[in-house]
């Protein structure tokens, strides 16, 4: 089976946005524990809402569902979500402690969230190449 997201749309540029967009929000957590960003917790969206999830719950789970990589998303990605809003209400109510504590969980869980991303990318990227090679009869490496 191949995974193409649509003629127009590049699945490793859409992947890279995603981990971009998380790795920002490293950054901000960064800045929102230092005092350097005011957030407040309903300004956090959830994870259904953001751009990763929109897709992971909309066309990601239509093409993917079945490969154990793009599973490998949910949790971590909920989890991030809510350590953002709980580093984010740690440090609003003037714990900043438990604010730093929660920044580097979001930073591990940011960690995991690109990992898993990559993982997946490999994974279509690789069904992607067999398909292909298979579909114009090209002999099919063990590298793929």
């Amino acid at each position: 089976a191949r995974f193409r997201m649509s003629a127009d749309d590049d699945f490793r540029t859409r992947v890279g946005t995603f981990k971009e967009a998380h790795l920002r929000w490293v950054d901000r957590v960064r800045g929102i524990v230092a005092g350097r960003e005011k957030v407040t917790e309903q300004e956090i969206v959830g994870h259904t809402e953001c751009a990763l999830g929109k897709w992971y719950y909309g066309g990601g789970e239509r093409q993917l569902r079945n490969l154990a990589e793009f599973r490998a998303i949910d949790a971590p990605h909920q989890q991030f979500h809510h350590a953002v809003r709980a580093t984010v209400g740690a440090r609003n109510g003037g714990n900043l402690a438990g604010a730093r504590a929660k920044a580097e969980l979001v930073e591990r869980i940011s960690h995991e969230i690109v990992a898993a991303l990559d993982q997946l990318a490999r994974r279509v990227s690789a069904t992607d190449a067999v398909g292909e090679r298979r579909r114009t009869g090209a002999p099919i490496s063990r590298a793929a």
